[in-house]
């Protein structure tokens, strides 16, 4: 009886917070409308976004729960790509081979790039994901986490159904507002998105030229090089500086040279991809080793040694 009086008790609180959480959101809701109109966006459109736009506890869950540690690379190349990954790769490199040829000729961005960045984002356009794109930004930007950020995500997405380019009652994607093939967020599709089938639409969700071409365009528009390794294997100097080694901390193979790391090899094939797709048994051993030694020199001691392999997407080119 205690415990029956308990839940009760539970449930009426959380629907006392849920209520009032609904009232403050929907304050919040009012102004965001005042500032659509400011912006720019329609009057009819701001208001029909705004009377769609849901709460949703379940985001904030989502986004509360992500992980305080980014994991090693090989860890997360282990999870993410298969020997079924890299022949479903292969299989749609084939079918859609004129047009990737098209675009990879238009922007200069490997046609292999973009079909491991389809794969990767998207399961090769399987899992495009459910959510309301409004209400999830708008619960996003209400929360504060990072409200700045979604709040002007939120009015792009306004945007982008203005122009005609989304339609608020479809406008699905993943829990964080990412949508389309390639997962894109809207001030990324207002940036970059293009029309890849000549229709006079951008459709990233339903055209795979669209698709492809914006996000060959992205790349290429935020500093793609061609013929150039997504990583090397290189050797490090016994007394090397592991605070430089940082993703934001950017420097020229030749300044990297005059530090005393060396290039080991230059190879656009993954070699541990390779070992995946002859021998899975062989692959997840060797991939626990590189798991093991890359965690040693990331966080314990320095290795004279770091070997490294890319998602790359030349995995999708062995036969």
């Amino acid at each position: 009886m205690k415990q029956i009086l308990k839940l009760s008790a539970w449930l009426l609180l959380f629907s006392w917070q849920l209520a009032h959480a609904q009232g403050e959101f929907s304050a919040w809701l009012q102004e965001l409308q005042v500032e659509a109109r400011e912006a720019g966006i329609s009057e009819i459109t701001a208001k029909n976004a705004i009377e769609k736009i849901e709460l949703l506890p379940e985001v904030i869950m989502l986004d509360k729960s992500q992980p305080e540690f980014v994991s090693p690379f090989l860890e997360y190349y282990k999870r993410r790509v298969d020997a079924q990954k890299v022949q479903k790769g292969q299989q749609l490199l084939a079918e859609h081979a004129a047009l990737l040829d098209r675009i990879e000729a238009q922007y200069g961005v490997s046609k292999y790039m973009l079909v491991a960045f389809w794969g990767m984002e998207t399961q090769y356009g399987r899992s495009l994901g459910k959510l309301d794109v409004l209400s999830s930004l708008a619960t996003l930007a209400y929360d504060g986490r990072r409200g700045e950020f979604f709040r002007a995500q939120l009015l792009d997405a306004m945007r982008m159904i203005d122009y005609g380019h989304a339609s608020a009652e479809s406008f699905a994607g993943s829990w964080a507002g990412a949508f389309g093939n390639m997962q894109f967020m809207p001030t990324t599709f207002m940036l970059y998105a293009v029309d890849g089938d000549n229709d006079n639409k951008i459709d990233v969700v339903n055209s795979l030229a669209d698709a492809f071409a914006s996000a060959a365009n992205y790349l290429s528009s935020i500093g793609w090089r061609e013929q150039q390794p997504v990583m090397l294997e290189v050797q490090l100097p016994e007394n090397f500086e592991w605070q430089t080694a940082q993703f934001n901390f950017r420097r020229s193979i030749q300044d990297w040279a005059q530090s005393g790391v060396r290039m080991l090899q230059q190879d656009y094939v993954v070699p541990r991809l390779q070992q995946l797709v002859l021998s899975k048994r062989t692959a997840k051993k060797s991939a626990k080793q590189s798991a093991k030694q890359y965690q040693k020199a990331q966080f314990i001691e320095p290795a004279p040694a770091v070997k490294t392999v890319g998602l790359n997407t030349a995995g999708l080119e062995m036969n």
